[in-house]
C-alpha cells in the first residue's frame, strides 16, 4: 500500500533529483518507490514494444488536410478493431481493481 506522506515524497524526489548519475534511483527502482508503488503494475511495465512503431518520417509528407484526417481516421479504428478483438469488458474490469 502506498505511502502518501510529505517525507515519502520529499525522498523520492531526493533520489530522482541527484545531479550524478550513479547516485541517482533508476526508473525501475523509482517505480517500485514506496509513493509510486500503487499504481505500478508489473503486467504493463514488462511487455515487448509494439510492432507497428511510429515512423517520424511520416511528418515529412505533404498532404493536404482531408487525407491526413482520412489517414488518423483509419489508424483510431485500426487500434480500436486490435484492442477490442484482445480485451473484453470483463479483462477491463478485472484488470482495474
Amino acid at each position: 500500500m502506498a505511502i502518501f506522506l510529505a517525507s515519502v515524497a520529499r525522498d523520492l524526489l531526493f533520489k530522482m533529483l541527484q545531479i550524478d548519475p550513479e547516485k541517482r534511483i533508476s526508473i525501475d527502482e523509482a517505480v517500485r518507490h514506496p509513493y509510486v508503488n500503487l499504481w505500478f503494475r508489473d503486467e504493463e511495465w514488462n511487455v515487448p514494444l509494439p510492432e507497428n512503431r511510429y515512423d517520424a518520417n511520416n511528418d515529412l509528407i505533404d498532404l493536404p488536410i482531408s487525407s491526413w484526417k482520412e489517414l488518423l481516421f483509419k489508424e483510431v479504428k485500426r487500434c480500436e478493431e486490435e484492442h477490442s478483438s484482445k480485451n473484453t469488458n470483463s479483462d477491463i474490469i478485472n484488470n482495474s481493481k
